[in-house]
């Protein structure tokens, strides 16, 4: 069995083909399917998401972009995630992103609005499906101020020290198809122990190597998977095996 723990499922790339590509996911062994928000209006697309597959769960959350972009709609998304926080698996998307300038000139905003989705997390005791982008290091000496014990770098692609400390707090570390052909992802891959790493396609986002102008499905996950094997030197029935174990203790932990 094979599991997606992060995409974007309502984005307007899949909407006219999103029945076929849940099928063909779960004919692929895809056995859970996350899709994870940014706002209130991706939010409520999403849990309608929910109601095609029982297999498919739904994060909410406000994305670090929002808070830089449109922080009048965070008290909004705030009102949906309490209204169906029954309902959702993780708080998701959330995080910090340092990557472009407006990034740091609202750094404050971020860090801000980042605190307030950790406080949803641990008053609701869901986990934390995170963007940590060129600010994992931030990000992780914030959860250990707030005393997080679950929270997911999604696509983690920041420094091999800061990957060691994250694994030390028992995190867990996502990789997307970007494996199949970027170096620093492959030795990131070899550096994290089987038991922190999560499969994922952060779909609609499109990838080079053997996806090149593929629309990028959780179907896709089955490439990570082979890649992660090879690298490991493991069988892929083994990876694939306890891959979906560390998803069913991070997202369904009491």
């Amino acid at each position: 069995m094979y599991i997606d723990a992060h995409i974007h499922l309502y984005d307007a790339e899949y909407k006219e083909i999103i029945n076929d590509i849940i099928e063909e996911a779960f004919n692929h062994g895809i056995k859970y399917i996350v899709s994870v928000s940014e706002d209130s209006v991706t939010a409520i697309k999403n849990l309608g998401l929910s109601k095609l597959n029982r297999n498919i769960l739904i994060g909410l959350g406000v994305h670090p972009w929002t808070a830089i972009y449109n922080p009048g709609d965070i008290d909004k998304t705030v009102e949906i995630i309490l209204e169906y926080i029954d309902e959702i698996v993780c708080i998701g998307e959330v995080g910090l992103d340092k990557k472009y300038e407006d990034s740091i000139r609202m750094w404050d905003k971020q860090v801000d609005t980042f605190n307030k989705m950790i406080s949803l997390a641990l008053e609701y005791k869901k986990p934390l499906n995170i963007h940590s982008r060129r600010a994992a290091r931030d990000v992780l000496h914030i959860l250990n101020k707030r005393d997080v014990d679950q929270a997911y770098f999604h696509w983690y692609t920041d420094d091999l020290e800061t990957l060691k400390n994250i694994i030390q707090h028992g995190y867990y570390i996502g990789f997307t198809p970007s494996i199949t052909y970027s170096k620093r992802v492959k030795k990131l891959a070899y550096k994290t122990p089987l038991e922190n790493i999560l499969t994922e396609t952060d779909g609609p986002v499109r990838y080079y190597g053997p996806l090149k102008d593929e629309i990028t499905k959780p179907s896709h996950v089955t490439l990570i998977i082979n890649e992660i094997a090879r690298i490991k030197d493991m069988d892929p029935e083994y990876v694939a095996r306890e891959v979906y174990n560390n998803f069913i203790r991070f997202y369904f932990k009491k």
